[in-house]
């Protein structure tokens, strides 16, 4: 397993006993840097979770503005 390191700020929170985790990647949308940081983090994620034979839901997608 390789190690994604990412300059934002993110979270993972995982049931120990059945293996799901959640993410939270928390960036400015309107800085491209940083929206491209973030997907490039989540693909990371995705493609690490496949090669594990895990599968991907996407169960909600929450953005806020400030």
């Amino acid at each position: 397993m390789r190690v994604c390191i990412v300059s934002l700020a993110s979270t993972v929170i995982a049931h120990a006993g059945d293996g799901n985790f959640h993410t939270v990647i928390l960036f400015d949308p309107s800085q491209e840097e940083q929206r491209r940081e973030a997907e490039r983090l989540n693909q990371f994620m995705v493609h690490a979770a496949l090669s594990l034979e895990g599968i991907i839901i996407n169960l909600w997608t929450l953005a806020v503005a400030c």
